[in-house]
């Protein structure tokens, strides 16, 4: 397939033309075929190789702005009946989607958000990034309860907060006020995973600055995100600085020490 052109639009809720294909109608129908999860999938009579060259992808919504769209990507799949089941699935070779490409409110909040819980919502984006495939196996009728790995790699990308950061300074000791930016680790590369109708991520790390110069908390989040409800199960790890102010006891109390915390809500709240 040449010259395919897809647009993806998201409504007020963030809910894409495309979110049918990845979750099902509560009372969608389905044909024979069962993948682990205990939900239906189908058998298809064919098999096919399918290649896809130059296909682009524009994203727009609700943040306003013009639609983000994609540098040309080629993708190489496959359809077959699965290896340990009664249904057909996709099998995606590993490949290089996105080669710094723009990091716009369209792609971060739309897509990207699911891997990196931060950018929901977030204000404004700025920065570039790349995403990598690194193979898919895909049931024909629930891909969301597939299998699918990859690594998102950032490059130099602040962001404003969103209420993911506010509630997150709200719920510190000493309750500090939200940052007006946030800056990702130079070069982060953020291992990525959809197992278990969720997506799964490690290795995201992000500077939150304080008050004083030069002074910042360095916050490294892992977790999972729902694909049928965008449920939160994230979990953050962050050092405190030695040298707060002495003014707070608690937060003077923390210094040098390690505080985790547990991230619930969905991806919107």
């Amino acid at each position: 397939i040449e010259g395919l052109e897809a647009d993806v639009v998201y409504d007020e809720r963030h809910r894409s033309n495309l979110a049918d294909l990845f979750v099902p109608a509560a009372d969608g129908h389905a044909a024979a075929g069962r993948p682990a999860d205990g939900r239906r999938a189908r058998r298809s009579p064919l098999r096919l190789t399918l290649e896809v060259a130059g296909a682009v992808i524009r994203m727009r919504g609700p943040w306003g702005g013009e639609p983000w769209e994609s540098d040309p990507i080629d993708v190489r799949a496959a359809l077959a009946p699965a290896a340990d089941g009664d249904w057909s699935e996709w099998t995606l070779e590993p490949v290089q989607l996105l080669a710094d490409a723009r990091m716009e409110p369209g792609v971060a909040q739309g897509v990207l958000a699911y891997i990196a819980p931060i950018l929901a919502d977030a204000t404004r984006t700025s920065g570039r990034f790349s995403l990598r495939i690194d193979g898919a196996r895909l049931p024909v009728g629930e891909p969301a309860a597939g299998r699918l790995a990859g690594v998102l790699a950032m490059h130099e990308v602040v962001l404003g907060p969103g209420p993911l950061v506010e509630r997150l300074f709200e719920a510190l000791p000493g309750r500090l006020p939200a940052p007006p930016a946030i800056r990702i680790a130079d070069e982060a590369h953020v291992k990525f995973r959809l197992a278990d109708r969720r997506v799964w991520h490690e290795g995201l790390e992000f500077g939150l600055p304080l008050a004083k110069p030069g002074q910042r908390l360095d916050v490294n989040s892992s977790g999972s995100v729902g694909i049928d409800d965008k449920s939160l199960d994230v979990r953050l790890a962050l050092p405190i600085p030695t040298d707060l102010p002495q003014d707070k006891p608690l937060l003077a109390a923390l210094a040098g020490k390690r505080v985790s915390l547990g991230i619930g809500g969905f991806l919107e709240k």
